[in-house]
């Protein structure tokens, strides 16, 4: 199964890591795109569960699935997270819903 990613401009691609996890680095790498504070952002939670991401992903490193991946709206962005450890951020396209 392939997986295409969507069709705005990339904005930022980030990496993760189990020991990390993916929201602090996911929130941090929309923070530096917006040029705001991590604090400032809208709470992730507000449209997906942070903790069910976290664990989502969280199986040894060498055992994860590379064709794994979640994609949700956040903010102006379309997050998308692979399991092979990045995160990609696009500009949503105009016009999409929030």
């Amino acid at each position: 199964m392939s997986f295409h990613h969507p069709s705005g401009e990339l904005v930022r691609i980030t990496e993760w890591s189990t020991d990390t996890g993916i929201s602090i680095p996911l929130i941090n790498a929309v923070a530096a795109a917006k040029n705001e504070p991590p604090t400032e952002l809208e709470p992730l939670y507000n449209v997906i569960d942070p903790d069910a991401l976290d664990q989502l992903f969280r199986i040894p490193d060498q055992s994860r699935p590379l064709s794994a991946s979640v994609q949700f709206p956040y903010l102006e962005f379309i997050i998308v997270v692979e399991a092979h450890g990045r995160i990609f951020l696009y500009e949503r396209p105009t016009g999409s819903a929030t």
